[in-house]
Protein backbone atom coordinates (compact mmCIF):
# COMPACT_ATOMS: atom_id res chain seq x y z
CA UNK A 1 0.00 0.00 0.00
CA UNK A 2 1.27 3.38 -0.65
CA UNK A 3 2.24 4.94 2.27
CA UNK A 4 1.27 8.90 0.90
CA UNK A 5 -2.60 7.03 1.10
CA UNK A 6 -2.23 7.42 4.65
CA UNK A 7 0.25 10.31 4.98
CA UNK A 8 -3.27 11.87 3.78
CA UNK A 9 -5.31 10.74 5.54
CA UNK A 10 -3.84 11.37 8.72
CA UNK A 11 -3.41 15.33 7.59
CA UNK A 12 -7.17 15.03 7.62
CA UNK A 13 -6.63 15.67 11.41
CA UNK A 14 -8.47 12.45 12.22
CA UNK A 15 -7.25 10.66 15.67
CA UNK A 16 -7.93 7.27 14.94
CA UNK A 17 -9.57 5.88 11.80
CA UNK A 18 -12.16 4.04 13.71
CA UNK A 19 -15.06 6.77 14.29
CA UNK A 20 -16.28 6.12 17.24
CA UNK A 21 -13.06 6.64 19.22
CA UNK A 22 -12.62 10.12 18.02
CA UNK A 23 -12.81 11.23 21.93
CA UNK A 24 -10.42 8.65 23.30
CA UNK A 25 -10.89 4.77 23.64
CA UNK A 26 -13.29 3.51 26.06
CA UNK A 27 -14.39 -0.06 26.83
CA UNK A 28 -11.50 -3.02 26.69
CA UNK A 29 -9.25 -1.28 24.60
CA UNK A 30 -9.04 1.43 26.94
CA UNK A 31 -8.63 -1.06 29.70
CA UNK A 32 -5.88 -3.49 27.32
CA UNK A 33 -4.10 -0.12 27.14
CA UNK A 34 -4.55 1.12 30.65
CA UNK A 35 -3.34 -2.55 32.38
CA UNK A 36 0.09 -1.84 30.30
CA UNK A 37 0.94 1.49 31.63
CA UNK A 38 -0.05 0.14 35.69
CA UNK A 39 2.54 -2.10 35.36
CA UNK A 40 5.48 0.62 33.85
CA UNK A 41 7.78 1.87 36.57
CA UNK A 42 8.25 5.43 37.57
CA UNK A 43 10.07 7.23 34.74
CA UNK A 44 9.55 4.41 32.13
CA UNK A 45 9.86 5.39 28.59
CA UNK A 46 7.51 3.81 25.70
CA UNK A 47 7.60 3.69 22.28
CA UNK A 48 4.14 3.57 19.82
CA UNK A 49 4.74 1.38 16.34
CA UNK A 50 2.77 2.91 13.45
CA UNK A 51 1.26 5.27 15.77
CA UNK A 52 -0.92 7.43 13.01
CA UNK A 53 -2.15 10.37 14.65
CA UNK A 54 -1.09 9.25 18.43
CA UNK A 55 -4.36 7.76 19.70
CA UNK A 56 -2.49 4.60 21.38
CA UNK A 57 0.22 7.20 22.44
CA UNK A 58 -2.12 9.88 24.13
CA UNK A 59 -4.05 6.97 25.47
CA UNK A 60 -0.94 6.09 27.66
CA UNK A 61 0.27 9.48 28.33
CA UNK A 62 -3.35 9.96 29.89
CA UNK A 63 -3.30 6.73 31.93
CA UNK A 64 0.10 7.54 33.32
CA UNK A 65 -0.95 11.25 34.31
CA UNK A 66 -3.81 9.78 36.31
CA UNK A 67 -1.08 7.40 37.59
CA UNK A 68 0.17 10.36 38.46
CA UNK A 69 3.57 8.88 36.97
CA UNK A 70 6.12 10.68 34.87
CA UNK A 71 7.12 8.60 31.26
CA UNK A 72 9.01 9.54 28.28
CA UNK A 73 7.10 8.31 24.87
CA UNK A 74 7.84 9.00 21.75
CA UNK A 75 5.95 7.50 18.04
CA UNK A 76 6.60 6.38 14.61
CA UNK A 77 5.25 6.11 11.56
CA UNK A 78 6.39 5.34 8.06
CA UNK A 79 3.32 8.25 6.84
CA UNK A 80 4.21 11.42 7.01
CA UNK A 81 2.65 12.94 10.51
CA UNK A 82 2.67 15.71 12.17
CA UNK A 83 -0.13 15.16 14.89
CA UNK A 84 0.38 18.60 17.16
CA UNK A 85 -0.35 20.20 13.63
CA UNK A 86 -3.36 18.11 12.22
CA UNK A 87 -5.09 16.33 14.81
CA UNK A 88 -4.05 18.73 17.87
CA UNK A 89 -7.32 20.98 16.97
CA UNK A 90 -8.62 21.17 20.94
CA UNK A 91 -5.89 23.13 23.45
CA UNK A 92 -5.75 19.73 25.97
CA UNK A 93 -4.70 17.52 23.09
CA UNK A 94 -2.45 19.77 21.11
CA UNK A 95 -0.82 20.03 24.56
CA UNK A 96 -0.32 16.45 24.85
CA UNK A 97 0.91 15.72 21.46
CA UNK A 98 3.23 17.80 22.28
CA UNK A 99 4.36 16.20 24.97
CA UNK A 100 5.03 13.09 22.66
CA UNK A 101 7.87 12.83 20.29
CA UNK A 102 7.29 11.81 17.10
CA UNK A 103 9.32 10.51 14.29
CA UNK A 104 7.43 10.76 10.82
CA UNK A 105 8.52 8.28 7.34
CA UNK A 106 9.67 5.77 10.25
CA UNK A 107 9.03 2.56 9.37
CA UNK A 108 7.84 -0.17 12.57
CA UNK A 109 10.67 -2.42 11.40
CA UNK A 110 13.59 -0.26 11.07
CA UNK A 111 13.04 2.63 13.29
CA UNK A 112 16.79 3.70 13.56
CA UNK A 113 16.53 4.02 17.84
CA UNK A 114 18.79 3.02 20.36
CA UNK A 115 18.55 -0.54 21.18
CA UNK A 116 17.02 -1.65 25.04
CA UNK A 117 16.12 1.47 25.75
CA UNK A 118 12.17 0.78 25.83
CA UNK A 119 10.22 -0.33 28.92
CA UNK A 120 7.10 -0.38 26.58
CA UNK A 121 6.91 -0.81 23.09
CA UNK A 122 2.93 -0.93 21.73
CA UNK A 123 0.78 -1.19 18.31
CA UNK A 124 -2.54 -0.95 17.49
CA UNK A 125 -3.98 -1.76 13.74
CA UNK A 126 -0.18 -1.05 12.90
CA UNK A 127 2.62 -3.73 12.03
CA UNK A 128 0.32 -6.05 10.54
CA UNK A 129 0.34 -3.78 7.38
CA UNK A 130 4.11 -4.29 6.92
CA UNK A 131 6.39 -7.04 7.81
CA UNK A 132 5.27 -8.78 10.97
CA UNK A 133 9.05 -10.59 11.18
CA UNK A 134 11.02 -7.90 10.78
CA UNK A 135 9.19 -5.89 13.19
CA UNK A 136 9.50 -8.19 15.70
CA UNK A 137 13.31 -8.50 15.34
CA UNK A 138 12.95 -4.73 15.68
CA UNK A 139 10.54 -4.72 18.67
CA UNK A 140 13.01 -7.27 20.41
CA UNK A 141 16.11 -5.32 19.67
CA UNK A 142 14.25 -1.74 21.17
CA UNK A 143 13.36 -3.21 24.74
CA UNK A 144 14.89 -3.24 27.50
CA UNK A 145 15.25 -6.33 29.67
CA UNK A 146 12.09 -7.48 31.50
CA UNK A 147 10.21 -4.60 28.86
CA UNK A 148 7.06 -5.40 27.36
CA UNK A 149 5.52 -5.18 24.07
CA UNK A 150 2.10 -5.10 23.85
CA UNK A 151 -0.23 -5.03 20.29
CA UNK A 152 -3.79 -5.10 19.44
CA UNK A 153 -3.64 -6.57 16.21
CA UNK A 154 -6.36 -7.02 13.23
CA UNK A 155 -8.60 -10.41 12.91
CA UNK A 156 -10.06 -12.00 10.14
CA UNK A 157 -13.15 -12.19 12.45
CA UNK A 158 -13.45 -9.05 13.87
CA UNK A 159 -16.25 -6.42 13.11
CA UNK A 160 -13.71 -4.23 12.02
CA UNK A 161 -11.86 -6.54 9.18
CA UNK A 162 -15.14 -7.03 8.14
CA UNK A 163 -16.54 -3.60 7.64
CA UNK A 164 -13.34 -2.75 5.97
CA UNK A 165 -14.12 -5.55 3.38
CA UNK A 166 -17.99 -4.58 2.40
CA UNK A 167 -16.37 -1.07 2.47
CA UNK A 168 -14.06 -2.09 0.18
CA UNK A 169 -16.15 -3.70 -1.96
CA UNK A 170 -19.15 -0.44 -2.26
CA UNK A 171 -15.78 1.58 -3.12
CA UNK A 172 -15.28 -1.18 -5.98
CA UNK A 173 -19.04 -0.17 -7.35
CA UNK A 174 -18.68 3.03 -7.21
CA UNK A 175 -15.61 3.93 -8.40
CA UNK A 176 -14.95 1.36 -11.09
CA UNK A 177 -17.97 -0.21 -12.14
CA UNK A 178 -20.38 2.48 -12.36
CA UNK A 179 -17.63 4.93 -12.15
CA UNK A 180 -20.16 7.79 -10.57
CA UNK A 181 -17.60 10.41 -10.83
CA UNK A 182 -17.14 10.05 -14.25
CA UNK A 183 -20.60 9.68 -14.97
CA UNK A 184 -21.04 13.39 -12.92
CA UNK A 185 -18.35 14.69 -15.00
CA UNK A 186 -20.24 13.63 -18.65
CA UNK A 187 -23.71 15.21 -16.91
CA UNK A 188 -21.61 18.57 -15.98
CA UNK A 189 -20.05 18.77 -19.27
CA UNK A 190 -23.63 18.60 -20.94
CA UNK A 191 -25.17 21.30 -18.51
CA UNK A 192 -22.16 23.53 -19.26
CA UNK A 193 -21.58 26.78 -17.12
CA UNK A 194 -24.87 26.25 -14.85
CA UNK A 195 -24.56 28.03 -12.13
CA UNK A 196 -28.14 28.56 -10.56
CA UNK A 197 -30.94 26.19 -9.42
CA UNK A 198 -32.97 27.68 -11.65
CA UNK A 199 -31.06 27.21 -14.67
CA UNK A 200 -30.46 23.50 -13.28
CA UNK A 201 -34.00 23.03 -13.92
CA UNK A 202 -34.53 24.34 -16.64
CA UNK A 203 -31.32 22.65 -18.61
CA UNK A 204 -32.99 19.31 -17.54
CA UNK A 205 -35.69 19.50 -20.19
CA UNK A 206 -32.55 19.36 -22.77
CA UNK A 207 -32.60 16.45 -24.39
CA UNK A 208 -28.27 16.26 -24.22
CA UNK A 209 -28.78 16.09 -20.86
CA UNK A 210 -31.54 13.75 -20.05
CA UNK A 211 -29.28 10.86 -20.76
CA UNK A 212 -26.34 11.55 -19.29
CA UNK A 213 -28.72 12.19 -16.06
CA UNK A 214 -30.43 9.82 -16.33
CA UNK A 215 -27.41 7.32 -15.97
CA UNK A 216 -25.83 9.17 -13.01
CA UNK A 217 -29.50 8.22 -11.45
CA UNK A 218 -29.23 4.51 -12.20
CA UNK A 219 -26.28 4.28 -10.78
CA UNK A 220 -26.91 5.98 -7.71
CA UNK A 221 -29.80 3.60 -7.06
CA UNK A 222 -27.93 0.61 -7.71
CA UNK A 223 -25.76 2.17 -5.49
CA UNK A 224 -28.02 2.64 -2.34
CA UNK A 225 -29.66 -0.75 -2.87
CA UNK A 226 -26.13 -2.42 -2.87
CA UNK A 227 -25.72 -0.23 0.64
CA UNK A 228 -28.99 -0.47 2.07
CA UNK A 229 -28.40 -3.96 4.24
CA UNK A 230 -25.54 -2.35 6.09
CA UNK A 231 -24.83 1.01 8.57
CA UNK A 232 -21.63 1.31 7.47
CA UNK A 233 -21.83 0.96 4.12
CA UNK A 234 -25.01 3.53 4.49
CA UNK A 235 -22.76 5.85 6.03
CA UNK A 236 -19.98 5.88 3.56
CA UNK A 237 -21.96 6.21 0.47
CA UNK A 238 -23.99 9.13 2.04
CA UNK A 239 -20.78 10.99 2.73
CA UNK A 240 -19.78 9.87 -1.31
CA UNK A 241 -22.89 11.31 -2.52
CA UNK A 242 -22.88 14.55 -0.79
CA UNK A 243 -19.37 14.87 -2.46
CA UNK A 244 -20.35 13.76 -5.72
CA UNK A 245 -23.96 16.15 -5.96
CA UNK A 246 -22.27 18.95 -4.92
CA UNK A 247 -21.96 20.86 -8.35
CA UNK A 248 -25.39 20.42 -8.55
CA UNK A 249 -26.62 21.12 -4.80
CA UNK A 250 -24.57 23.79 -2.09
CA UNK A 251 -21.61 24.02 -4.47
CA UNK A 252 -23.48 25.17 -8.05
CA UNK A 253 -22.29 28.13 -8.14
CA UNK A 254 -18.88 27.60 -8.92
CA UNK A 255 -17.13 27.41 -12.29
CA UNK A 256 -17.60 24.60 -14.44
CA UNK A 257 -13.23 23.97 -13.61
CA UNK A 258 -14.20 24.13 -9.83
CA UNK A 259 -16.53 21.48 -10.15
CA UNK A 260 -14.54 19.24 -11.91
CA UNK A 261 -11.78 19.81 -9.31
CA UNK A 262 -14.20 18.78 -6.92
CA UNK A 263 -14.56 15.25 -8.64
CA UNK A 264 -10.83 14.96 -8.59
CA UNK A 265 -10.14 15.20 -5.45
CA UNK A 266 -13.57 12.61 -4.20
CA UNK A 267 -11.94 10.34 -6.44
CA UNK A 268 -8.94 10.81 -5.40
CA UNK A 269 -9.87 10.72 -1.64
CA UNK A 270 -12.16 7.63 -2.38
CA UNK A 271 -9.47 5.68 -3.81
CA UNK A 272 -7.32 6.46 -1.03
CA UNK A 273 -10.21 5.10 1.09
CA UNK A 274 -10.26 2.11 -1.11
CA UNK A 275 -6.49 1.25 -0.80
CA UNK A 276 -6.99 1.88 3.38
CA UNK A 277 -9.77 -0.59 3.51
CA UNK A 278 -7.92 -3.08 1.15
CA UNK A 279 -4.87 -3.37 2.95
CA UNK A 280 -6.77 -3.73 6.50
CA UNK A 281 -9.02 -6.75 4.74
CA UNK A 282 -5.73 -8.41 3.86
CA UNK A 283 -3.51 -7.44 6.90
CA UNK A 284 -6.37 -9.18 9.02
CA UNK A 285 -4.94 -12.03 10.70
CA UNK A 286 -6.15 -15.68 10.69
CA UNK A 287 -5.77 -18.11 13.79
CA UNK A 288 -2.86 -19.89 12.02
CA UNK A 289 -1.17 -16.43 11.05
CA UNK A 290 -1.42 -15.24 14.33
CA UNK A 291 0.08 -18.66 15.85
CA UNK A 292 2.53 -17.82 13.59
CA UNK A 293 3.82 -14.50 15.05
CA UNK A 294 3.60 -15.77 18.26
CA UNK A 295 5.91 -18.08 17.93
CA UNK A 296 8.21 -15.34 16.05
CA UNK A 297 7.87 -13.49 19.58
CA UNK A 298 9.06 -16.58 21.18
CA UNK A 299 11.89 -17.08 19.17
CA UNK A 300 12.98 -13.24 19.62
CA UNK A 301 13.32 -13.93 23.22
CA UNK A 302 9.86 -12.89 24.63
CA UNK A 303 7.67 -14.80 26.40
CA UNK A 304 3.38 -14.13 25.30
CA UNK A 305 0.81 -14.40 27.32
CA UNK A 306 -2.37 -15.30 26.61
CA UNK A 307 -3.76 -13.91 23.93
CA UNK A 308 -6.78 -11.33 24.73
CA UNK A 309 -10.30 -11.43 22.12
CA UNK A 310 -10.74 -7.50 22.44
CA UNK A 311 -13.79 -6.88 22.04
CA UNK A 312 -16.33 -3.36 22.52
CA UNK A 313 -19.43 -2.46 22.90
CA UNK A 314 -22.92 -3.69 24.55
CA UNK A 315 -23.07 -6.13 21.65
CA UNK A 316 -19.13 -7.40 22.26
CA UNK A 317 -18.36 -6.91 18.62
CA UNK A 318 -14.88 -8.19 17.75
CA UNK A 319 -12.17 -6.26 17.87
CA UNK A 320 -9.10 -7.97 17.32
CA UNK A 321 -6.45 -9.89 19.06
CA UNK A 322 -4.80 -8.43 22.05
CA UNK A 323 -0.99 -9.68 22.49
CA UNK A 324 1.31 -8.77 25.08
CA UNK A 325 5.28 -10.46 25.11
CA UNK A 326 7.52 -9.57 27.85
CA UNK A 327 11.75 -10.12 27.08
CA UNK A 328 13.18 -12.25 30.07
CA UNK A 329 15.41 -10.14 32.11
Amino acid sequence: MKHESWSDYWRLGEPTTLNFFRDGYTGELAAFWHRQVDALPQAARVLDLATGNGAVAVAVLRRARALGRALEIEGVDVAQIDPATHAGKQPQLREELQAIRFHPGTPAERTGLPAASYHLVTSQYGIEYGDLDASVTEIARLLRRGGSFAAILHSTDSNVAQTATRIDALLGLLLDELDLPGLMRRLLAALGDVRAAADLAQARQDAGVAAPWAELGQGIARARAFAAPDEPMRGTLRGFLQRLLAPMNEQIALAPSEKQDMLDQLATTSRNLQQRMAALRTSALEPAALERFLDRLREAGLVAEPVQHVCFGPQREAMGYGVVARRAD
